[in-house]
């Protein structure tokens, strides 16, 4: 079985801001959630909400 790496993730908002990085997606993720509790993950980054990316393994 494979291990999967610890991933170092960073949020970023809709203006184009980064935070982080993070250990892991799931707190990347609680972040951006308690920061923009109005707002939702945008995957495409059109302006309307947040995302994670992946910036390295640990």
């Amino acid at each position: 079985m494979m291990k999967i790496p610890n991933l170092l993730c960073e949020v970023v908002d809709h203006r184009g801001g980064v935070h982080g990085p993070f250990k892991n997606l799931e707190r990347a993720a609680a972040f951006a959630r308690s920061r923009w509790p109005d707002q939702e993950q945008d995957e495409d980054r059109t302006g309307k909400g947040w995302d994670i990316q992946i910036v390295g393994a640990r």
